[in-house]
């Protein structure tokens, strides 16, 4: 029977004794609640338990569930680049076992004024029509050389505010070891958004965030954010969950006492580090499976406590639910934003900076769109590896230097769309709690509307 829902148009999950479906596109969360729709998506799924249902059934079904199920077409994009990342140093005074960011090759290599000066000249001439630029000062350690950053500083406020009457915003990404009260003042004087990297507490921090001599970061990070929070610095937390992080509860729990907005990611696979500090085998993904549940239950109880939620991943996430908005792309690599290395090549986004083979023009000659197109990120509805996927306009595609690093039909990539995948079912579960929630508060309205789902299958 061709007339019926395709594999990657839908999902169906128990959750606290009840059978949902998740339709791929609308983004809508749908409880089962009578057999002609149990027996249909059984039918879509090659089982068909005896249930026998006609044609008729199959169609009116199957039309309602497709008109759910429309995506809504992506806008035309118009190629614009006001965001841009200059990637100061490789270098660092620390050596982070899961990062690839430095080499003892490259380690004293730092960018020039006239590379920044360049890129931020094409910028502005490539997008003239942007009221507000972005310029994000990344490393290696970028307050290695904080003279550079402050120069940098402006020679943009000359040439956006001053020249242009435009806006320019800064932000700083750092380890958070090698800041003082200068650069705090600076901070303040120039309005940066700063980001922080720490881990988690002492233990988890400590096992992979180490100085060049071995010894753990945490002491010092931790005196520098209470430092960042007397100074009235606007900054927030980075955490990078590495495979060797087994206690995810533990490591979140001291993110919310910390009481600063914070972001989370996993570790990206690398060729040139141990494995071990990178890769999730098939037993750390069990493991991470299991901790997200626990992570997720604390957001949702926190929630429900009306309890300040800090992690910026869970709000953003359970509101794009709430939402139902759909994601096209997987990231902004290439697309609102472009990344310049020392040497003032361009790359679509900073994991992909260690491979000059991606490097997609330089400051002199400008952007090869060629090139551009083949490493920026794709329209998910283009990627036939995402097509069968239930969760492919939540995570737009997911990485694309990852993508192309690992070969998007490797064995490595697929275990990469599994986690993926465990985070958003984690989620999803945590949506229907807190809906469930919210109208037993109030009756007055539900934010699933089940009415048209449930008369297909009446």
């Amino acid at each position: 029977m061709n007339n019926l829902l395709q594999q990657g148009d839908f999902h169906i999950f128990s959750f606290n004794k009840k059978k949902y479906v998740f339709l791929s596109g609308s983004q809508q969360i749908l409880e089962i609640s009578n057999p002609t729709m149990d027996a249909y998506f059984k039918r879509c799924a090659g089982r068909d338990d005896g249930n026998t249902l006609g044609d008729t059934t199959i169609d009116k079904v199957t039309e309602t569930l497709k008109s759910l199920c429309t995506v809504p077409s992506a806008c035309c994009e118009k190629q614009k680049q006001d965001m841009l990342t200059l990637n100061v140093t490789h270098g660092c005074n620390m050596s982070c076992k899961y990062c690839f960011a430095s080499t003892l090759q490259d380690r004293k290599s730092v960018m020039s004024l006239s590379v920044a000066q360049n890129a931020i000249a094409n910028m502005l001439e490539g997008n003239p029509d942007s009221e507000r630029y972005t310029i994000y000062f990344f490393g290696g350690e970028p307050l290695l050389h904080k003279q550079f950053v402050r120069d940098v500083v402006e020679i943009a406020k000359e040439e956006i505010i001053f020249r242009r009457n435009k806006n320019v915003c800064f932000l700083l990404n750092t380890n958070g070891t090698l800041i003082d009260d200068d650069m705090m003042n600076f901070f303040v004087q120039e309005k940066f958004t700063v980001t922080v990297s720490i881990d988690g507490p002492q233990k988890v921090n400590d096992a992979n965030r180490v100085f060049l001599n071995g010894r753990g970061s945490f002491r010092r990070i931790a005196e520098n954010i209470e430092k960042l929070k007397k100074g009235g610095v606007d900054f927030n937390l980075r955490a990078t969950i590495s495979p060797k992080n087994t206690r995810l509860l533990e490591t979140f729990l001291f993110f919310e006492s910390m009481e600063v907005p914070y972001s989370y990611a996993f570790t990206i696979d690398s060729d040139v580090k141990d494995r071990s500090t990178t890769h999730f085998d098939a037993n750390g993904i069990k493991t991470i499976d299991k901790q997200l549940g626990e992570v997720m239950n604390f957001f949702t109880r926190k929630f429900m406590g009306k309890e300040n939620i800090y992690c910026n991943d869970f709000q953003r996430n359970i509101n794009r639910l709430r939402t139902k908005s759909v994601r096209y792309q997987g990231c902004a690599a290439g697309r609102s934003s472009l990344i310049v290395d020392e040497a003032g090549e361009y790359y679509p986004c900073q994991n992909m900076l260690s491979y000059q083979d991606m490097s997609v023009g330089n400051v002199s000659e400008g952007i090869d769109n060629s090139r551009l197109q083949l490493f920026r990120s794709k329209e998910v509805s283009q990627l036939a590896s995402c097509r069968q996927c239930w969760a492919k306009y939540l995570c737009g595609g997911s990485c694309e230097a990852e993508r192309h690093l690992l070969g998007q039909e490797s064995k490595d990539w697929k275990q990469k769309c599994k986690m993926i995948r465990l985070e958003w079912k984690h989620l999803i579960h945590s949506y229907i709690k807190l809906n469930d929630f919210i109208n037993n508060m109030s009756n007055k309205h539900k934010i699933i509307d089940y009415e048209k789902f449930e008369r297909a299958g009446a």
